[in-house]
């Protein structure tokens, strides 16, 4: 049990040290008081604890026995205000923080304990000077950041310049920038990650787990990770294949949207203090406002040349009559408009149970003889059936099927070429003949603007198609 210790008076301790209250850092002080402590109280050991992030956390020791300790007599004595002792161990609080020993002279730590205000005086100066100096320190980082980014509303810049800013700034080897692509309950995953150190490159993004999505997100915090303390934690599982040392973690996010994290890392056994954490947080909020200002610079942009590009479809569209120079026409404006792999027309057949492929570009030759594709099965099967864009990220992975029996084959063996599908209904009116269906090797890389404009083509080659169709009828008859 614990217990406090009797008063003992007559005993003379050493002065303090002069260059206590001088100290540069919380650390530097810590170091001092701990081997004046141990020297002055005849201990065998001295640990020293300072309130961080609201909690005791040792910060320097002196001698030896202190794996006696797990931090509980330190947590009471300063819960409590007092002086405590348990067995050979002793805790000596002093405003935030205590000292913990292992063998001391009673006598000696009860003259100790009148010299509490003092200390409490100067660790508190020398946090102040600490805060100063971080404050200081973090306005030069961002102003730094700023200054190298001029204004740039490059987004791709923006992300590359953010993330060296970031690792030289804590003096750190490696660090990267990543948006999320979507969102999820309790969770998020990335899409291009923009490195600075990584000699590998990312491929498939980043998943951010409900744990870790919390506090970046949901609580705006940063995440301080070093491998000796947090190696059994969820989140050193995730960064295995990084394998740090040490790494910060902030959110970026602006004007209340979640945009992706600021991540820094080392393989060094250097400790991120709450300063470098800081740090981080202050360049994710303000490089946070340059990436939300080029992303939405361009979306901006990139409607105005889908507009633009929409506009010259439409007229070369219109412009045409003949039907296999109008498909044509449709396949190649699709492609690159959309930068897909391959493109197919689907036409359905009279016995409206079944898709063939009209025109295609980009397919292999076999897939375009053997495909023979059903009325609501698989993507194309059922934007047919239901008259609406159907997307699949990654076929591969997910559970539309195939629309043919050869598409299912291919998808059963791992052999499937497409990963990234979208199958536009084609129409005249209330009626669908068929589907405009666009592939891609990679998982689909459109966004929700993409579809919607990929929707706007569609109805424009529907609408082409139909023309050029009833022109060829006209002309036979």
């Amino acid at each position: 049990m614990s217990a406090s210790l009797p008063d003992e008076p007559g005993l003379t301790l050493p002065p303090l040290p002069p260059g206590l209250s001088a100290a540069s850092s919380v650390t530097q002080f810590a170091q001092m008081l701990a081997a004046y402590a141990c020297r002055a109280t005849h201990a065998h050991g001295t640990r020293v604890w300072v309130v961080t992030d609201g909690q005791p956390l040792p910060v320097a020791e002196e001698g030896r026995g202190l794996a006696l300790s797990d931090g509980t007599l330190v947590s009471e004595a300063m819960t409590g205000g007092t002086l405590l002792h348990e067995g050979m161990l002793a805790a000596l609080p002093f405003g935030c923080g205590a000292l913990e020993f292992v063998g001391a002279d009673p006598a000696a730590l009860r003259a100790l304990l009148h010299a509490g205000p003092l200390l409490t005086l100067a660790v508190e100066g020398v946090q102040a000077r600490e805060a100063r100096r971080g404050h200081g320190r973090i306005a030069e980082t961002v102003e730094g950041l700023m200054r190298r980014l001029g204004g740039s509303l490059d987004l791709a810049e923006v992300l590359t310049v953010t993330a060296q800013s970031a690792a030289l700034a804590l003096g750190f080897r490696r660090a990267f920038v990543a948006l999320f692509s979507e969102l999820r309950d309790g969770g998020a995953r990335t899409g291009e990650v923009f490195t600075y150190g990584f000699t590998q490159p990312f491929t498939g993004g980043i998943g951010v787990g409900p744990v870790t999505f919390e506090t970046l997100v949901q609580r705006g915090e940063a995440i301080r990770f070093e491998r000796g303390r947090d190696h059994e934690s969820p989140l050193a599982r995730g960064l295995r294949e990084l394998n740090p040392e040490t790494a910060v973690i902030a959110p970026l996010s602006a004007r209340g949207q979640a945009l992706g994290l600021l991540y820094v890392d080392t393989t060094d056994p250097v400790p991120a203090t709450e300063d470098d954490a800081r740090i981080v947080l202050a360049l994710a909020e303000q490089a946070a406002l340059a990436i939300d200002n080029a992303r939405l610079y361009g979306i901006e942009t990139r409607k105005r040349e889908a507009a633009e590009a929409l506009r010259e479809a439409g007229a070369a569209l219109a412009g045409s009559l003949h039907l296999s120079e109008t498909l044509q026409q449709v396949l190649e404006r699709a492609v690159t408009l959309f930068h897909a792999d391959a493109a197919a027309v689907y036409e359905t057949q009279p016995d409206g149970r079944s898709i063939n492929i009209r025109s295609a570009v980009g397919l292999p030759s076999e897939y375009m003889l053997r495909v023979r594709a059903k009325v609501g099965v698989g993507v194309t099967g059922r934007a047919v059936a239901q008259g609406t864009l159907v997307a699949a990220r990654d076929l591969t992975a997910e559970d539309y099927g195939g629309s043919s029996r050869y598409a299912r084959q291919l998808l059963a063996n791992g052999t499937y070429p497409y990963r990234g599908v979208v199958s536009l209904p084609l129409r005249v009116g209330p009626t669908v003949f068929g589907a405009l269906t666009l592939y891609w090797t990679a998982p689909l890389p459109l966004d929700s603007d993409d579809l919607a404009l990929a929707g706007v083509f569609a109805s424009q080659a529907g609408l082409a198609i139909e023309n050029a169709r009833l022109y060829e009828e006209e002309q036979l008859r």
